[in-house]
């Protein structure tokens, strides 16, 4: 990040959350530390990042960050997240982050999203510059989306795609002119989601 801008200090993932996320009005949020499980892989591992302005204080971020990437999910990092969606279908991926994106490139600013394993609509979500921005812009162009096979509860799945990509959120979308903006809806852990979005 800029010099003007206090670096991420990391630490120790706390641990795994419990939550148990459901679709709420066609909605998923996600606070992004609150996986259910995580995997190491390459070296490289998800861990927190305290960076100002995460919101809920917390982020994470995959370390060390030397400029490797993966191309797919093989061999790459991942967190996990469970999921009930009363709703199949396709849902908009968006991802809030904070990379180095500059003039459309950067090495730390790409993310892959799955579901239940596998990786398909939700490859290389890019474009997170060094601020807090929220993306679902797919590498190459169009927007990044996960298909919902069936009603039930299913896992999402975050890889790394290259390292030192910080993230903070996670909302998914039926509707796809959807828009979150600012540090974007409350967790959809139960009840209706709270506003935070550009409809």
């Amino acid at each position: 990040p800029p010099a003007s801008e206090p670096p991420a200090t990391q630490a120790p993932a706390s641990g795994e959350s419990t939550n148990t996320y459901q679709s709420v009005n066609g909605l998923v949020s996600v606070e992004i530390e609150n996986f259910s499980s995580k995997t190491t892989a390459s070296n490289r591992q998800w861990v927190t990042a305290n960076r100002p302005g995460a919101s809920a204080g917390e982020s994470m971020v995959t370390t060390p960050d030397s400029g490797l990437y993966r191309l797919s999910s093989n061999d790459s990092p991942v967190m996990n997240y469970e999921v009930y969606f009363n709703q199949s279908g396709t849902y908009t991926v968006w991802l809030r982050g904070w990379g180095d994106t500059v003039d459309s490139e950067g090495t730390s600013d790409s993310a892959h999203v799955g579901i239940n394993g596998k990786l398909d609509t939700g490859k290389a979500l890019q474009n997170f510059p060094a601020s807090w921005n929220w993306s679902n812009e797919k590498r190459g162009g169009g927007t990044t989306t996960i298909v919902v096979p069936s009603i039930g509860t299913h896992t999402i799945n975050v890889w790394m795609r290259e390292d030192g990509l910080t993230l903070d959120k996670l909302v998914m979308s039926k509707s796809s002119s959807y828009q979150p903006t600012g540090l974007g809806p409350a967790e959809t852990t139960g009840g209706v989601a709270s506003s935070g979005a550009t409809p």
